[in-house]
């Protein structure tokens, strides 16, 4: 089984076009943050990655999400080595075929999470962590 499952940001805006077929194909740049210590200090690393969704999943989603928003993706993980302008080789990582989950926009959180929050009336935070543990 060959399945990738991660939450990230869109790094740019959708980008939308449509085969000779008359399919829609929509292409997604996403990061993918991870957070691991190095010595005493956490440093955030980040992984781009690319993901294709098509048809009907393509056009409802197109006008739906923009650069900045929080995403939950998962599909079939792909990794490409190509030969970079100065000679090197560089690694493409996509997902294709993605499902894609919208968690919120622009630094929002998702409308979930805002009414678990106001729902807690004990007098403790929702989260065991502050927001500036979060790393994207």
């Amino acid at each position: 089984m060959n399945k990738l499952c991660a939450i990230g940001r869109l790094g740019a805006d959708p980008d939308s076009k449509t085969t000779r077929g008359g399919t829609t194909v929509l292409e997604l740049r996403i990061a993918i943050d991870a957070r691991t210590k190095r010595g005493d200090e956490w440093v955030t690393l980040t992984t781009w990655c690319r993901a294709s969704l098509f048809g009907r999943r393509a056009e409802s989603l197109a006008d739906k999400v923009r650069k900045g928003d929080r995403v939950g993706v998962s599909g079939a993980l792909s990794v490409r080595e190509f030969e970079k302008s100065d000679g090197t080789k560089g690694y493409s990582v996509e997902i294709l075929d993605a499902d894609i989950t919208l968690l919120g926009s622009g630094g929002e959180r998702a409308p979930r999470e805002r009414r678990r929050e106001e729902s807690r009336d004990d007098g403790f935070p929702a989260d065991d962590f502050a927001d500036d543990d979060i790393p994207f």
